[in-house]
């Protein structure tokens, strides 16, 4: 990438970092009440307090819950009144808060989607892990074979299941059933098409074959997926634009799945809708691209995957803190790759864009901090990336601090 072009990247990593965070807020009654319990207790531990040290200390750990608050209640309102009022850090507003169909929750999957007001771009931000039920989803470290053509679970044998999983899904909704295996929840080939797929369209990409996929992602991303089928479709055939697809943690890797459906049958589907109904012009047309960035993402699957997702989605940017100790996982002896375009982030703001192997042994981390998996970190690193806050001979100091050489 050219350096301007390069600095394009770097701004909208600043803001995804941004969405990202904002993604780890409560999205339904039930959080916002967890959270505001968590701001009682320190309200009630401040009283308490006596001496200025023990309340500095109290504070930094808990205020900025409290400091967040009011932008709960922003978000918990856009969603419940449709109001859509302009986060003012990232230059949005929320369009949608997404959690599991009929609130049955088997994963904590949340997404927030944000359209930017001056670009009209529209970004997915997928929540990370923060929950027990997310912490279990990340070790289910088994890989799923995926048909990397329609883009659907192709299980090793016949399990006898002869209902769909869309069925088997309304009726977990419905109540009707209440206990379920995640695998009878996927759809697969050879069964009925889901309902969002039925009228859907693929891209001309020559990808075919079987991927293997991380189970826990492929599982947590299909608890969402028509829902965001059903509100990417409306939210671009309205307003057509680019779609951002960002996430830190797991919801990178569920970003990383979800940029490989939009790019594979929502877009083609989009497209041929404004064509059908002459409601477009080229300029619109030329507006639906994707673009995926991830912060501290974990493998996602096998090779086969990760070649077909560079042909699928080429503008990918995964970028990573040095050290991040979740990015080194699931290991590679399992069979897990990375998808591509790696940017390495140092503590100084030093990027390091697809680096060597030579590079990564000799002049980075090891990646057994995970410190630096922190989202705050991230947030951290980027702003010093794009416009660092140390003069040229503080950033000159940290450097040869960083490198083991002397002070002059």
């Amino acid at each position: 990438l050219s350096e301007g072009k390069y600095l394009l990247v770097l701004q909208r990593a600043k803001m995804l970092i941004k969405c990202s965070k904002l993604a780890y807020l409560p999205l339904s009654p039930e959080e916002l009440s967890k959270d505001n319990a968590l701001v009682k207790e320190w309200k009630d531990k401040q009283d308490r307090c006596e001496g200025g040290s023990d309340l500095s200390s109290l504070q930094s750990s808990l205020v900025p819950t409290c400091l967040i608050n009011a932008q709960l209640h922003l978000l918990a309102r856009d969603t419940e009144g449709g109001n859509r009022t302009s986060l003012v850090s990232t230059g949005c507003h929320v369009v949608a808060c997404i959690r599991e169909a009929g609130n049955v929750d088997l994963h904590g999957t949340r997404v927030v989607v944000f359209r930017h007001e001056s670009s009209g771009d529209l970004i997915l931000s997928f929540r990370g892990t923060l929950t027990r039920k997310q912490v279990w989803t990340d070790l289910m470290m088994r890989k799923i074979n995926v048909c990397l053509d329609d883009f659907l679970a192709h299980p090793h044998t016949k399990d006898g299941q002869t209902t769909s999983a869309s069925h088997i899904e309304d009726m977990l909704t419905k109540g009707e059933i209440t206990k379920v295996r995640l695998l009878d929840l996927l759809p697969k080939i050879g069964e009925e098409l889901p309902i969002y797929l039925k009228d859907a369209r693929k891209s001309g990409h020559n990808v075919s074959g079987i991927g293997q996929i991380h189970f826990g992602f492929w599982s947590s991303y299909n608890r969402v997926r028509r829902q965001i089928h059903n509100i990417v479709r409306e939210e671009l055939l309205a307003r057509p634009g680019r779609l951002l697809l960002t996430g830190h943690s797991l919801g990178g890797c569920q970003a990383t799945l979800c940029a490989y459906d939009m790019s594979r049958w929502v877009l083609p589907t989009v497209k041929r809708q404004m064509i059908s109904l002459h409601a477009y012009n080229r300029a619109q047309l030329d507006s639906l691209q994707i673009s995926c960035y991830t912060f501290g993402s974990p493998r996602v699957g096998g090779p086969s995957f990760a070649h077909a997702f560079k042909q699928v989605v080429p503008d990918s940017q995964r970028i990573v803190c040095d050290g991040d100790i979740i990015t080194s996982g699931p290991p590679v002896y399992w069979g897990y790759h990375h998808v591509h375009h790696e940017n390495i982030i140092d503590s100084t703001g030093t990027i390091r864009v697809e680096p060597s192997l030579i590079e990564k042994k000799f002049s980075l981390k090891k990646r057994n901090n995970p410190q630096s998996h922190f989202k705050e970190t991230y947030l951290d690193v980027v702003k010093k990336s794009f416009s660092p806050h140390v003069s040229e001979e503080g950033l000159l100091g940290l450097l040869k601090k960083k490198y083991g050489l002397k002070e002059e």
